[in-house]
């Protein structure tokens, strides 16, 4: 499905990584880790169509795609990124901001709000009847903020933004989900619920790609492993997940 030929990158005067190469099939998860300043981050982004790399290929379903505009078109709309800021609006309740996602997922950004005043002072977020009708308060009691729907971002810890920051990967599927350090800031339960959100994910037969260096048991399969801290020698590594040669593999990290 997604597949990275010799892909390399550099910042500056310094080569982040080179020679990366891996195939992902239906099912697949992908766990990248390295080092602080490895290129773990900027390898998601250039994933997720928002950095060029310096040289290398992609395909996507086995057609080559081009790191440009036709990207967005091609690929992203199939793809969810979070990165490792949930990217929560201050200002708007949590069910408010999951309206805001989804007005932005099906391309209405332009429509998403207007503004009335209330008692002369406050500023409601008014939706189009589409948004209002769909009732978006199941994802928050998915992710464990059911009484929260009419509290104020701004008012949240950060473990409850980045549960509402996973709740935005419900409301619209995609089909590949690339995820920075996602996570960070969760207690216990919260691990718990992320990673049956990925295991659920990928018996659907979809794909997880994500930064993280969390220890990650899915019972009845495992993750494919991507260690950028030796980056030269990635395509022949025998560390990566279970696999000897990730390049040409047809299984990696996926259900059996």
């Amino acid at each position: 499905m997604l597949e990275v030929r010799d892909l390399q990158c550099w910042r500056n005067d310094k080569k982040l990584f080179s020679s990366l190469a891996f195939k992902l099939n239906r099912g697949s998860v992908l766990q990248i880790t390295g080092p602080n300043g490895s290129g773990k981050t900027t390898l998601l982004r250039i994933l997720a169509g928002l950095h060029r790399p310096t040289q290398g290929s992609m395909l996507w379903k086995e057609q080559p795609v081009a790191f440009d505009a036709h990207y967005l078109r091609n690929i992203s709309y199939n793809l969810a990124y979070l990165g490792h800021k949930p990217g929560i609006k201050a200002g708007l309740t949590a069910l408010e901001f999951l309206k805001h996602t989804l007005a932005g997922e099906v391309g209405v950004k332009s429509l998403l709000w207007t503004c009335k005043f209330v008692n002369n002072r406050d500023l409601t977020p008014v939706f189009p009847p589409i948004f209002q009708s769909r009732d978006l308060t199941p994802f928050l009691h998915t992710v464990g903020l059911k009484g929260f729907e009419k509290e104020l971002c701004g008012t949240f810890s950060e473990g409850q933004k980045q549960r509402l920051a996973l709740a935005r990967l419900l409301i619209q599927p995609k089909f590949l989900w690339l995820l920075d350090e996602p996570f960070s800031h969760l207690d216990t339960n919260g691990r718990i619920l992320l990673k049956t959100m990925i295991r659920n994910h990928c018996k659907e037969g979809n794909l997880v790609v994500m930064v993280s260096h969390e220890d990650l048991d899915f019972g009845d399969f495992s993750a494919g492993t991507l260690n950028l801290e030796n980056s030269d020698n990635l395509r022949n590594s025998d560390n990566l997940g279970n696999l000897d040669n990730l390049e040409n593999s047809d299984n990696l990290g996926s259900f059996k």
